[in-house]
């Protein structure tokens, strides 16, 4: 089978940590090694956009390669406001009719909003052969979006994006010496770019709140500060000087895959106090579960996922102190730490790159042959 995955931002060279251009690249060698011809388009440093410049290269491509599938990874930012890209579907479909389109949403932007990534998504759902989500929440608005989706519409969840390289426990303590963590402090971590969603002002509250409590903790967030969440990022930073937590914070900015790998198992808890709540599309997030990091986050009310309870410390949305309250109570029970993290390595088990690219497999096959027997126009 020959599959042409399009991802919004394909940086080979990784010279930035995109978690879709990551899973994009994962999910294609592990196609790969299962014996699938997969070819990767992309855009990470020309001018082209995601117009009928673009289009017309695409349209080249499958005239010439005639892919069995196209896959596109669809997050609204990572598009722009191309009025083109919800007729992607059938126009390539035109350029090589014995082949299937195939869209996975990596968010869904809340129904009320009206908006051109609106459009685009109405468009892409309408045009695939086949429509992959990566947790029962988009599922959800995937089907009230457009609600004859019908076998059409595949759960399939992320893998961890970035590989575990083990360290010794000498590594280990150099880089929390050099956090400036305190013999029997507490490292926190955040990995991925520093966006309003992650809900880092409940991160530097909870930060103070701990330190209040005789916790002395740390912030280290590893990422990089794209030029779109600069002011917010800022705003992060103002809060943190307001409440004299500046000098407890570290940025790392971007970094190497297995240096990224060596700072998540120095760190002690992974924090993640998202704004929309915890969920497994959040590849960061599972990251730090491969990790054997504990994981608090705060709780998804539209995605009821009963195999993350044990798996999570959970606390509510824009709730500082409740955070704050969960870490005092963690810094002081490594017994519950060790829990937490064994559980969460567990949980991750679930999502192998291996077995959820047989999955993909499975749904490539049955759009092709959708797209195949399906009358055309």
């Amino acid at each position: 089978m020959k599959i042409l995955q399009i991802v919004g931002r394909f940086d080979p060279k990784h010279t930035a940590h995109c978690g879709i251009n990551d899973y994009t690249e994962q999910l294609a060698s592990a196609l790969t090694r299962a014996g699938q011809t997969v070819n990767l388009l992309g855009t990470a440093h020309d001018r082209l956009g995601w117009g009928v410049r673009r289009l017309a290269r695409l349209l080249r491509l499958v005239r010439e390669w005639q892919p069995d599938i196209i896959h596109l990874q669809y997050q609204p930012h990572l598009y722009g406001h191309s009025l083109w890209l919800p007729l992607y579907p059938a126009l390539t479909k035109q350029a090589s009719r014995s082949m299937a389109f195939v869209t996975t949403f990596h968010s869904f932007q809340r129904e009320e909003r009206l908006s051109i990534s609106r459009g685009q998504a109405r468009g892409l759902l309408s045009g695939s052969d086949a429509v992959v989500v990566t947790n029962l929440e988009h599922r959800d608005q995937a089907q009230r979006a457009l609600s004859h989706l019908d076998d059409r519409l595949a759960v399939i969840p992320v893998s961890a994006n970035i590989l575990m390289v083990s360290i010794s426990p000498a590594q280990r303590e150099r880089i929390r010496c050099e956090w400036g963590v305190e013999p029997e402090g507490l490292a926190l971590v955040n990995f991925g770019f520093p966006r309003a969603d992650k809900g880092l002002y409940d991160v530097i509250r909870a930060l103070a709140y701990a330190r209040a409590h005789s916790v002395p903790a740390i912030f280290v967030q590893l990422g990089e500060v794209r030029p779109v969440d600069e002011a917010y990022v800022l705003s992060v930073r103002r809060l943190a000087d307001e409440l004299d937590q500046s000098s407890y914070i570290r940025w790392l900015g971007s970094l190497p895959e297995d240096i990224v790998s060596a700072c998540l198992q120095a760190a002690d808890v992974y924090v993640a106090p998202y704004t929309d709540g915890f969920s497994t599309r959040r590849t960061s997030a599972l990251v730090a579960l491969a990790h054997g990091l504990p994981l608090v986050a705060t709780r998804n009310e539209h995605s009821k996922q009963p195999e993350l309870e044990h798996a999570v410390a959970f606390v509510p949305t824009h709730d500082p102190d409740a955070l704050g309250n969960v870490l005092v109570d963690l810094a002081h029970d490594p017994a519950e730490r060790q829990r937490l993290a064994e559980a969460g390595r567990r949980l991750s088990t679930h999502f192998d790159e291996s077995a959820l690219a047989g999955r993909h497999v499975e749904m490539y096959e049955k759009a092709i042959a959708r797209a195949r027997g399906a009358p055309r126009r």
